[in-house]
C-alpha cells in the first residue's frame, strides 16, 4: 500500500480544481516549511540555541514558527533574555508586550463547537488562530497600551509588567484583549466555516453520480 503525503493531496486536488481543498493543503505545506530550520524541526533547533545562550538567533526562529503556540512561548523566553543585556531595551520591550498580546488573541480558545446538520463538530482554536495571524500579517492590528493595559494579557509575567509599567507609566485602563478583537475572531471563524463547507462540497461532489467518481475512484487507487 502507498502512503499519501500531504503533497500527493495537494497536486491530486490542484489536478482536479479543487480550489478550497488546494487551498487547505498548500496552506498546511507551508506552514510544516517555516516549522523547520533545513532538516531540524524549529523547537529542537531552538532548545540548542538557548542552550549555547545564542537568544537572538532562536528568537528569529521562533518568530518564524508563529502562530504556534510553543513559539510564543520560546521567543517571549529570548527576548526576557536579551532584554537584560540589551541597549535597545524599548524595542524589545515593546516586542514582548506586542507578542504577549497577540498570543492572547490567537490562542485563548483551545476549540469552538459549531453545528453542521444539527451535529456539533468541534473545530481546534489553532484552524482559526492560523486564518487570524495571516490576516494580522497583512494587516497589522494597533495595539494600544492604554487599552489594554497588562492586567488581563495573560503571557505576560510579573517581570514584564512590572518593566512595562515602570517604562511606560500606568495604563488608562486593564482590558481583556481578546474582547477587543472579538470582530476579528469571529471574521476568522466565519473564513474556516466557510472554507470547510467547500471542502466537504467539494469531496461530496467527487464521491457522487458525476463525472468526478471516477476522479476519486483513481485516488483512491494510489492506496492499493
Amino acid at each position: 500500500m502507498r502512503v499519501i503525503t500531504p503533497t500527493d493531496a495537494l497536486v491530486h486536488a490542484e489536478h482536479e480544481g479543487m480550489t478550497a481543498t488546494t487551498d487547505f493543503w498548500r496552506d498546511h505545506q507551508n506552514l510544516m516549511r517555516r516549522l523547520h530550520v533545513g532538516d531540524e524541526f524549529w523547537a529542537d533547533k531552538v532548545a540548542k540555541l538557548k542552550r549555547e545562550g545564542s537568544h537572538c538567533e532562536a528568537a528569529a526562529i521562533c518568530r518564524q514558527a508563529r502562530p504556534v503556540p510553543a513559539a510564543y512561548r520560546d521567543l517571549l523566553i529570548c527576548l526576557r533574555r536579551l532584554f537584560k543585556n540589551s541597549d535597545q531595551q524599548d524595542a524589545l520591550l515593546r516586542e514582548i508586550y506586542t507578542s504577549a498580546v497577540e498570543a492572547a488573541v490567537l490562542h485563548r480558545t483551545p476549540y469552538i463547537e459549531y453545528t453542521i446538520n444539527g451535529h456539533k463538530a468541534g473545530c481546534p482554536g489553532f484552524n482559526i488562530a492560523v486564518i487570524l495571524f495571516k490576516s494580522f500579517q497583512r494587516h497589522p492590528p494597533t495595539i494600544r497600551y492604554d487599552d489594554i493595559g497588562v492586567e488581563h494579557v495573560e503571557w505576560l509575567n510579573k517581570a514584564d509588567k512590572s518593566r512595562i509599567i515602570k517604562a511606560w507609566g500606568e495604563p488608562a485602563t486593564h482590558r481583556d484583549p481578546f474582547s477587543l478583537f472579538k470582530k476579528d475572531w469571529d471574521w476568522a471563524v466565519s473564513q474556516w466555516m466557510a472554507g470547510e463547507g467547500k471542502r466537504r462540497r467539494e469531496f461530496g461532489g467527487s464521491l457522487s453520480g458525476s463525472p468526478a467518481t471516477k476522479k476519486r475512484k483513481r485516488f483512491f487507487g494510489l492506496f492499493e
